[in-house]
């Protein structure tokens, strides 16, 4: 099937999969292709419809000086 489509083709079918709920590994599966390259394309479909979007940072919670974390709990 990968050998007939052009790869805009490809990933506009696949990011339209994507966002419809098929997941990357039922669709690697499904266009027989490595999941990293289902994967890269996905996003480059994201990317391309939404812009680049930026990594997650990690905040760490503030602790507070009596050593408990804020909202309760221990």
């Amino acid at each position: 099937m990968t050998t007939t489509m052009d790869i805009r083709t490809i990933m506009d079918r696949i990011g339209m999969e994507h966002a419809g709920g098929q997941s990357a590994t039922q669709l690697a599966a499904r266009y027989r292709m490595p999941l990293d390259t289902v994967r890269r394309l996905i996003v480059a479909y994201r990317d391309e419809r939404l812009g680049p979007v930026s990594d997650v940072e990690f905040i760490a919670p503030r602790i507070r000086r009596d050593g408990r974390h804020p909202g309760g709990g221990c």
